[in-house]
């Protein structure tokens, strides 16, 4: 009879231990305020914590911040998350002096502020440019140059300068000051055209360096010097 209630008590020490351990342990649920964000019992606020960016357990790859919720580049002091890059906003044409300020064409970023390029002579630098791409036989020279349109020298400044484009209505072939408006950019570029290809038709796109040089002579006022 002893050893029957020996048994009895050991299955009933074991039943309790085996209900005790299937008892699940959790983390008690944080109360979060301020916008923040319980991640596994502890507040955060998932716009700025890097381990838990945008949410909970999104951490940030090494040399990253969090910022907005989205992982970003950690930027020095000299330069500003714009986007996630780190830009100098006193030279970036595309953020210049803030984020998302971008220079018109022809124009640059210098100390936070969009300037127009070096200052180019009409007759020393851009001339010669279309002399020798604009003006073979067949394009604009001659008696009867095409599109009605001289590029010779001589006769390029009076007819591209305040002169109303034939092909785009409502627009200057060069509009002294203003790269954005001035149809001869969108026909060298290919960009924004009303009518016709690219030029020069005869061959490839103007190099970038001469086409800097047009846009820098177009911005500081397309003189005739």
């Amino acid at each position: 009879m002893k050893r029957l209630f020996a048994v009895l008590a050991l299955i009933t020490i074991v039943g309790c231990s085996s209900s005790e351990s299937q008892t699940p342990t959790t983390t008690p649920a944080a109360t979060c305020s301020d916008g923040r964000t319980d991640c596994s019992g502890t507040c955060v606020d998932t716009k700025t914590d890097p381990p838990n960016c945008g949410a909970c357990g999104n951490g940030c790859p090494s040399g990253q911040v969090c910022a907005a919720g989205a992982c970003s580049a950690e930027c020095t002091a000299e330069a500003t998350n714009c986007g996630g890059a780190c830009v100098d906003t006193k030279s970036d044409a595309a953020n210049c002096g803030a984020c998302g300020k971008a220079c018109a064409a022809g124009s640059t970023c210098s100390a936070g502020a969009c300037v127009c390029g070096t200052t180019v002579s009409f007759a020393k630098d851009v001339q010669p440019i279309f002399s020798a791409s604009c003006t073979g036989t067949g394009c604009h020279s001659g008696a009867v140059p095409r599109g009605s349109l001289s590029l010779e020298a001589g006769k390029s400044y009076g007819e591209l300068v305040n002169v109303a484009s034939a092909a785009c209505s409502g627009k200057l072939l060069v509009t002294p000051g203003d790269v954005s408006k001035s149809y001869l950019d969108n026909k060298l570029t290919g960009v924004g055209m009303c009518f016709g290809t690219q030029m020069p038709k005869a061959g490839a796109a103007l190099p970038a360096a001469q086409l800097a040089t047009i846009r820098s002579w177009i911005c500081n006022g397309a003189k005739n010097d």
